[in-house]
This record gives structure tokens, sequence and C-alpha cells, in this order.
């Protein structure tokens, strides 16, 4: 049976497999040569979650291990640091729980936009599709673009 081809690129699937199998998005941007605000613009898109999520599933099934197992595992670790007296191991294990549990908020980042890439999207805006395929062109290291329009305040 063929392969179903990938609607992203070579250089976002290379992404998506860096940031599933643990890699740090900053760190992946580097090892591959690409801006980090570039990285994280495509880490946003749709598209490009559900790939590391089919990745993550990948590896998942290729280990053989399941959250369950992840969580059993740490609970084991949690009753050695309890026999050792170390709370503060404890305490880290059960954070991690925690976490895979779903029981704190998400963390929420802010990007700060510069006068200068305000102007920038202003410009972006006022382009006709012709001229916004023409600068893609000739850019050519775009990933993929994804806005969301923020409150402020």
């Amino acid at each position: 049976m063929a392969r179903k081809k990938s609607i992203l690129t070579e250089n976002q699937e290379a992404l998506a497999s860096a940031v599933a199998a643990g890699v740090p998005p900053q760190v992946a941007a580097a090892n591959m040569n690409i801006d980090q605000s570039t990285a994280y613009v495509a880490l946003a898109a749709p598209k490009m979650g559900e790939r590391i999520v089919q990745k993550r599933i990948a590896i998942a099934h290729f280990s053989g291990l399941s959250p369950m197992d992840v969580i059993e595992g740490l609970r084991v670790a949690i009753d050695q640091a309890k026999i050792l007296a170390d709370p503060m191991s404890q305490i880290a294990g059960w954070r991690e729980i925690g976490k895979m549990c779903g029981f704190y908020e998400p963390e929420k980042k802010i990007i700060e936009v510069s006068d200068k890439s305000k102007r920038k999207f202003a410009d972006i805006q006022r382009m006709s599709d012709e001229e916004l395929m023409k600068v893609l062109d000739e850019e050519g290291d775009v990933l993929d673009v994804a806005f969301t329009e923020q409150p402020s305040g």
C-alpha cells in the first residue's frame, strides 16, 4: 500500500519529528538552521499539531510504552524516593504525574511584536494575492504561517 504524501514540507516534517521526539523547538530550529520565530509560527499551525500527535503516537507504539506505563514508572520512583527520604524527588514525581493527567493549566506564552513587525504586517495585509505569491516565491524559506490576534490588556 502506497503511503499518503504529506501535505507538510520537508522542513516541517523534520521539525515535527524533532518536537515529537522531545527536542525543544528552539533547539530543533537551531539544528535545522532556521529562525526560531519561524519554527514557532510553523508549530502553531493546526496541521503541524496534528502531525506531531501522529508522530508521538507512532513513537509510543514503537517503544511499546503507554502513558499508564510512564505513570507506573514514576510511581515506583516516588516510592523509592520515599524510602530514601527525598521529598524533593517525591514532589517532582507527583508534579510530572499531575502534568500527564492534565491537572495543571497549560503554560501561556506572550510574544511581543515590535513596531517594525507591525508595519511589515500592515504592508503584507495591503498586498494583493499576486504580490504575496511573488514575495513568497522570492523568499523560499517560509515554512507555514498562521496568525491569531490576541486582545491586548
